[in-house]
């Protein structure tokens, strides 16, 4: 059910969608990092597993909560989605 997402293609251009489970924003709240959940954050409509990346050690990174969609602040943050690239995509918003 999980899926990489490429080589630097646009991230959500290069996934099948159609076989990954969809979130709603409050079932992603839930994978906050915390108590031993796991952390995903959401980017323009794709779910990412953030549970194994160190800056995201206790569910946040920078002021940034896992569990929540994090498009807007990617969109200006000065390295973008190219942070995703590398990071496994576990579903989609619904």
């Amino acid at each position: 059910m999980t899926s990489r997402n490429g080589n630097g293609n646009q991230l959500s251009d290069s996934v099948d969608t159609t076989k990954l489970k969809s979130y709603t924003l409050d079932e992603l709240s839930k994978y906050n990092g915390k108590n031993g959940n796991k952390a995903y954050v959401a980017y323009k409509g794709l779910v990412y597993d953030v549970t194994d990346v160190p800056e995201w050690k206790n569910g946040t990174h920078h002021g940034q909560k896992a569990g929540t969609d994090l498009s807007a602040e990617l969109s200006k943050s000065p390295h973008g989605e190219s942070v995703l690239k590398d990071l496994t995509i576990v579903g989609k918003i619904k």
